[in-house]
């Protein structure tokens, strides 16, 4: 999808980081003062959740339930 390294490791944390139980998939929300990041990702999002739809649908659960989280600036949050 064209994100940079960085961008694309939070991106996949924030859909398929499990917490240390392994009962908690991904974040609901990744809060980034990264605009080029947020305007790229709303941009693509249709894009990005077929893909996402597309590398799940054979995982096992949990992953096979992973969503893509909201990305927003902080402030948008309060």
């Amino acid at each position: 999808m064209n994100f940079t390294g960085e961008d694309a490791n939070i991106l996949g944390l924030g859909s398929f980081g499990v917490d240390e139980e392994g009962l908690i998939l991904g974040v609901h929300v990744i809060a980034t003062y990264d605009q080029a990041l947020i305007n790229k990702y709303a941009l693509d999002y249709e894009a990005i959740q077929e893909k996402l739809e597309a590398m799940t649908a054979d995982l096992d659960p949990p992953f096979r339930d992973a969503g893509l989280p909201e990305v927003k600036r902080p402030e948008e949050l309060l």
